[in-house]
């Protein structure tokens, strides 16, 4: 099966290239996560970050979460090294409260409890990501709490081009990608391969990831035109620490991870004319999860083996109606929504104090709708609702409201949105032997954001700021009174999210961007700690960057506080009680050899910053420098 993967990808390689599918500058960006449809990133209400190809390139970013730092509101917990578990807190959500989609699959997986792990993503095929703060399960259903990620693919068009990659330096770090795609007639084909892997000073603490990528879109007739992608991941992690049992955490060389993610879309959307246009689209994600730890001493059995699967199956119908102009110019588009979901999920896991089993399947059907008005250059309003029904909690009611306000195309920008949001307890929550629940309810939530930004000196400064809160309730977690799982924590997150970016001189560019917030547990009883775990007060980062002649280079800059700890002990004996406390500074530059072949180095973690993102993750990376050629045709 390996050898056809490597085979097929090598074909779609010598099809053409991955170069189509470049960025261009966020004012004219083309946005569909905030509102299901087509809108310029600057004339959409909602809160919506952007990262670029071209940025996360200029950062030398290898994976997701390295291009998620720069995104204000966003908290990027990677664990360690890569191939540690890595979360994604949204305005101080919890991180199996945001829905992430990839190629327009939702890969929210419910063996992780509806969250996704993101040390399987790296960014082969990725032209942008796109980030909705605020709740938003009127659109996207259940986990969309925080918000929206939504990883787009590259769309192979155009004159066939390809490239290819590799790279190696630091903690035995290689990486290799070879990607290509383009146009033949009526069909738009490409796909990729890539191989990465990484070794952490430390024993027993390594990552290797393989990636394939494919996309086939085909014009069958005017304004109908058919898609389908394909993405699978093999990731593979070696643990060098133990599951602590008390503040200790013990040194373990036998614990290793495999996770096989597969996900498939196909799609079909027709223009029936410029006032209406409907997409049917299918969906598929197949998760094969294995975790082994092996036993201490020979001759023992198993400390724990556990093998989780899950298969998530969706169809979604909408369609999209544009009257055209209506007295007073006002300008209105309504979109109507149709979603299936089936949601299948076994675990097994099996120690010398017994064995589990899990075997569920949950199914869910949602009708929603959203309507917008604009009078262009002034005001954009927009309200939507949403009816779900799941086979287990029963029925689940969403509602949001958007205003966006600009004085013509270059006065500022006033935005204000009200977002509900859900989280449908997963299978594991009704059903583990120990502390399961069958009578849970989802959790619920209400944000409440504004915001303002403004262009100056033509362009050459960009200014936004935004106020926000999330406030949560019913969130599942174990009660001591009952011994098990129940719907009792209240939470709330308040906060501000800024960025700031100049262009003082031609070829020259500086940005700033921060997060300072407050996330507590309002059900805390006196005497425990009310601040939210895994998430801290203050982040953000900077970057300084020039281009030009050939050269560019940017000088990048993330920060962030600690967060409350159990202050456990490591096998070396250091005590560990500011996780999440880091200022990792790096540099990355890339010179233009030729037309086709770019040279590129990158120094790392440039201050040695002794960083880990929790107690339990091994340590961060030290300072690291890498070097790689990339070559196009």
């Amino acid at each position: 099966m390996r050898r056809i993967r490597w085979m097929a990808a090598a074909w779609l390689l010598a099809a053409g290239s991955a170069g189509a599918g470049e960025a261009t500058p966020l004012s004219r960006e083309i946005l569909v996560t905030a509102t299901r449809i087509e809108r310029e990133a600057r004339e959409t209400g909602a809160t919506v970050s952007v990262v670029t190809r071209e940025e996360f390139e200029a950062r030398q970013a290898r994976r997701a979460v390295e291009a998620l730092r720069s995104v204000p509101g966003a908290y990027v917990s990677a664990g360690g090294p890569p191939g540690s578990p890595s979360s994604l807190f949204l305005r101080g959500a919890a991180s199996n409260q945001a829905v992430v989609l990839v190629d327009g699959v939702k890969v929210n997986d419910p063996t992780l409890g509806g969250q996704f792990n993101f040390f399987d993503l790296g960014l082969l095929g990725v032209s942008r990501i796109e980030v909705l703060k605020g709740g938003a399960s009127t659109l996207y259903g259940s986990e969309a709490i925080g918000g929206v990620v939504n990883v787009v693919g590259v769309r192979f068009r155009g004159r066939p081009r390809g490239r290819v990659r590799g790279e190696g330096g630091s903690h035995g770090h290689y990486l290799f990608e070879a990607a290509g795609g383009g146009t033949f007639g009526a069909f738009d084909l490409g796909g990729g391969v890539s191989r990465s892997r990484w070794r952490n000073d430390r024993p027993d603490n390594g990552f290797l990831r393989d990636t394939w990528v494919g996309r086939i879109g085909c014009r069958v007739s005017d304004g109908l035109y058919a898609w389908g992608t394909v993405r699978t991941i093999e990731a593979r992690v070696q643990d060098p620490w133990d599951f602590p049992f008390g503040a200790q955490i013990p040194r373990d060389g036998n614990l290793r991870r495999r996770r096989n993610t597969t996900l498939g879309s196909l799609g079909l959307t027709h223009d029936v004319s410029e006032e209406f246009r409907w997409t049917v689209r299918g969906s598929i994600l197949d998760v094969n999860s294995l975790l082994r730890n092996g036993p201490d001493r020979a001759g023992d059995p198993d400390e724990l083996r556990s093998r989780a699967e899950a298969q998530v199956r969706t169809v979604t119908c909408t369609g999209t109606f544009s009257p055209g102009n209506l007295p007073g110019g006002v300008e209105v588009t309504v979109l109507l929504g149709f979603e299936y979901e089936d949601e299948i999920s076994e675990n097994r896991v099996a120690s010398p104090f017994g064995e589990s089993e899990l075997d569920r399947t949950v199914r869910n059907r949602a009708a929603f709708v959203l309507a917008q008005a604009e009078i262009p250059e002034r005001v954009t309003v927009s309200g939507g609702l949403r009816r779900d029904r799941n086979s287990f909690f029963g029925y689940e009611t969403t509602a949001s409201a958007s205003l966006l306000c600009r004085a013509g195309s270059v006065g500022p920008r006033l935005r204000a949105n009200y977002g509900e949001g859900f989280r449908a307890p997963e299978p594991i929550e009704f059903d583990d032997p120990f502390v399961g629940n069958p009578g849970l309810s989802p959790e619920a939530s209400t944000s409440l954001d504004v915001g303002l930004s403004q262009d100056l000196l033509e362009g050459a400064v960009e200014l936004a700021v935004t106020w926000f809160q999330l406030r949560t309730t019913d969130l599942i977690a174990y009660s001591p009174e009952t011994f098990r799982l129940e719907n009792f924590r209240k939470t709330r997150t308040r906060g501000v999210e800024g960025s700031v970016r100049v262009r003082p001189a031609e070829g020259w560019h500086l940005r700033a961007y921060a997060t300072v917030q407050n996330p507590r547990d309002l059900s805390a009883r006196a005497g425990e700690e009310s601040r939210l775990p895994g998430r801290p007060r203050s982040f953000g980062g900077g970057e300084i960057g020039f281009e030009g002649g050939g050269l560019t280079a940017l000088l990048t800059l993330d920060f962030s506080g600690d967060f409350p700890a159990a202050g456990r002990v490591t096998p070396d004996g250091r005590r560990r009680d500011h996780p999440g406390r880091k200022l990792l500074l790096a540099l990355a530059a890339s010179l233009a050899l030729s037309e086709r072949a770019t040279l590129f180095a990158r120094v790392e973690n440039l201050l040695d910053d002794a960083w880990y993102d929790s107690d339990l993750a091994p340590d961060g990376l030290g300072r690291g420098f890498h070097l790689g050629l990339e070559v196009r045709f």
